[in-house]
């Protein structure tokens, strides 16, 4: 995540705010609820108000199935593609007024991101054992056995 603040840092600068706010952003594409309480993570007063009001502006994907059901069927399908492709392009002024007028100053935003490599496999096959071996050594006999258990059951059952 740290990568994609990264990358869209000098577009979220243009707003007024720092490319940490992007996983907010992220988040809003599912659901705009816990986007919102993710934007209280961010650094300060300011940028919390600012990306909670665009984070608004983001379609979840409720709302995006709605658009699309109702404007689909009503406004035919070139409708659709317009609606999405033009939607950021539409809340411009919502955002730029929404990031200027808010205390003026720029926030910068700097990491340090270590440099890419290929993972160890060792660790990632003990990790991944790690995670799975309670689905492997415990849920998976309790499944098979309730199977066989019930299987058994309904073949010696009595038929009326």
């Amino acid at each position: 995540m740290h990568r994609v603040a990264f990358v869209v840092d000098r577009g979220f600068h243009h707003i007024g705010l720092h490319g940490g706010v992007a996983v907010p952003f992220l988040i809003g594409l599912g659901c705009n609820v816990p986007a919102i309480s993710a934007a209280a993570t961010t650094g300060s007063r300011r940028e919390r108000v600012v990306s909670a009001i665009l984070i608004t502006f983001v379609p979840c994907s409720a709302r995006s199935a709605i658009i699309l059901a109702i404007g689909g069927k009503y406004l035919g399908g070139p409708w659709r593609v317009r609606h999405f492709h033009d939607d950021p392009a539409g809340h411009r002024p919502a955002r730029k007024t929404a990031g200027t007028s808010l205390l003026r100053q720029r926030t910068g935003h700097g990491s340090v991101h270590p440099a890419y490599s290929l993972p160890r496999w060792g660790k990632v096959w003990r990790k991944t054992w790690e995670r799975t071996e309670d689905i492997v050594t415990i849920v998976t006999p309790l499944l098979v056995i309730g199977s066989i258990v019930l299987r058994c059951s309904a073949i010696l059952a009595p038929t009326r």
